[in-house]
């Protein structure tokens, strides 16, 4: 059918999208500081009385971490723009199921229907739904729902809800049924590029002994196959140095790790591919680890385009806060770092306008550095 091919051509461009950035992540590092939300209370959206610490998530969330509990029911009554590298989960701290439901907001408009949008650029964000949590979007509306998009602000492609299935702006150009349906239950991950059945919850890495340790841990799997560990010198070019043979399916958190024996001796950048035996995958956050012990901090790249790195040298004081502000000293981000010595943080900066920030990084014992970073954009 005709509108098998637009809709091919329209995902193909949003995956290209989605695998060129390398702002792709999944969780852990993925919000590095940034505004967090979780829903407590059932309730609407955009109601602060849902929400803990009473305020509801921003309009346009970058780079958020939005939870709404186990347990817990939310209606969707807002236009939301997951940006950057936002997750939401569905489905935290219990197991209970976790709902979203979306209905009909009788809008003629995108930003003004009740809907999500899962954002391709510059990152990629995702909602990631527990066992037997569900988004319900059986009564939605033509412009509400899940939606992925846009690419150049301009093509919107319906993950979950009722036709219109494409949109170029607010105007309709493809009738069919949205990708998944009106429902959608978990364990699942969905994201731009379709659905995946593993949950990545942390990647970390650590220098030892001349060697990088990295670990991970799903929080469920599904028909998962296995992890291709991939590492780059510049963050651009990227080989696989070794795979991990996935448990297969679990609803329980399971642990894994991998040994890279031969770093390299200046900044070794990591990613993972988490791959089902369908052979569908997708790619974990960047991790950055240095391949030589560090004494005192080193903040690299200056200037900076998409990230901002703060390696803690091993002589450090256990305890950090990272902080960036603008020159105003108003704070744009700010991370608690326990046990941080002899880690690499990423502080993302995609989104700010060119310019001067000031990082601060203040240890436990009350030493603090400040660092000017140039930010250029363009």
């Amino acid at each position: 059918m005709v509108y098998l091919n637009h809709i091919q051509k329209i995902k193909l461009l949003i995956m290209k999208k989605f695998y060129f950035s390398l702002t792709l992540f999944f969780l852990g590092f993925a919000s590095v500081g940034l505004a967090q939300y979780t829903a407590t209370n059932s309730g609407k959206w955009s109601s602060p009385i849902t929400w803990a610490p009473g305020a509801s998530p921003s309009t346009v969330c970058n780079n958020c971490t939005v939870r709404i509990n186990s347990g817990v029911t939310v209606q969707l009554d807002a236009h939301v723009l997951l940006e950057g590298n936002s997750v939401l989960y569905l489905g935290s701290g219990g197991t209970a199921p976790a709902e979203l439901i979306i209905g009909n907001s009788g809008s003629h408009t995108i930003n003004a229907g009740y809907n999500i949008i899962i954002d391709t650029l510059p990152g990629s964000s995702m909602i990631v739904l527990s066992a037997n949590s569900s988004i319900n979007a059986a009564a939605a509306g033509p412009y509400d729902g899940i939606f992925s998009g846009a690419i150049d602000n301009l093509a919107y492609v319906k993950e979950i809800g009722n036709s219109p299935l494409i949109f170029i702006g607010n105007t309709p150009i493809i009738t069919g049924n949205a990708n998944h349906g009106q429902t959608l239950s978990g364990p699942v991950t969905l994201f731009s590029g379709g659905t995946l059945p593993i949950t990545l919850i942390n990647f970390n890495g650590v220098l030892n002994d001349g060697k990088v340790s990295l670990s991970w841990t799903t929080e469920q799997e599904v028909n998962a196959a296995y992890f291709s560990v991939e590492r780059s010198a510049d963050g651009s070019n990227w080989q696989s140095i070794g795979t991990v043979a996935a448990t297969g399916n679990s609803s329980t958190p399971i642990n894994y790790s991998y040994k890279d024996a031969s770093p390299l001796s200046e900044v070794n950048y990591y990613r993972l591919q988490s791959v089902d035996r369908s052979g569908k995958y997708i790619y974990s956050e960047v991790l950055v680890v240095r391949g030589s012990p560090v004494n005192g901090l080193k903040v690299f790249p200056n200037p900076a385009r998409n990230y901002v790195y703060v390696t803690i040298g091993n002589n450090m004081s256990a305890n950090q806060v990272i902080r960036l502000t603008d020159l105003n000293g108003r704070i744009l981000q700010e991370r608690q770092v326990s046990n941080g010595a002899g880690t690499t943080i990423s502080v993302p900066v995609t989104n700010y306008a060119k310019g001067i920030y000031l990082l601060q990084v203040k240890s436990a014992d009350g030493n603090e550095q400040s660092f000017r970073i140039l930010v250029g954009n363009d």
